[in-house]
């Protein structure tokens, strides 16, 4: 089965939070099988040094706010969307809706509170898009999150 099917039964169904690896990512458990969870439209800032070698400045506090909106136990349902399903480190890309199906989503949380920026991986453009980038423009006009204690620079070491 290939990758793109094999996730293809998620769509609205629930998954359950493990835990959150930075303000984009989190480990989600789905039929007993741990799946790392890139969030779809956004990009928040770099709280381990794995990656790039480096941290970003923002990164500590982005992922204390994200853990703020998930704990581990806590339900997730996860929306596929958009044209891919992984990303090049193997995640799966997906619209985190923060309970059901109908429940505001990760990104629209991490963007508004100005922790995460609009971001938009390969052609995946989803109907959240429009949304948060007025998130986006609301955090940065009233100085939130990065806007605030980074000058706005998301990645910045």
């Amino acid at each position: 089965m290939g990758k793109t099917s094999r996730f293809s039964r998620v769509r609205g169904k629930p998954a359950v939070v493990d835990h959150v690896v930075d303000g984009d990512t989190l480990d989600v458990w789905i039929s007993s099988r741990e799946v790392r969870v890139r969030t779809l439209q956004i990009d928040a800032p770099e709280s381990s040094t794995l990656r790039f070698g480096h941290a970003d400045r923002c990164g500590a506090p982005a992922k204390e706010y994200a853990k703020t909106l998930v704990h581990r136990g806590s339900v997730v349902t996860l929306e596929l969307a958009g044209s891919e399903r992984y990303d090049r480190y193997g995640r799966l890309l997906a619209l985190v809706h923060l309970g059901g199906a109908q429940a505001i989503t990760w990104q629209q949380r991490m963007t508004r509170a100005g922790w995460a920026e609009v971001f938009v991986y390969g052609e995946n453009r989803t109907w959240l898009l429009g949304i948060l980038q007025s998130d986006q423009a609301y955090a940065r006009t009233h100085r939130l999150g990065v806007y605030a204690l980074c000058r706005g620079e998301f990645h910045e070491a």
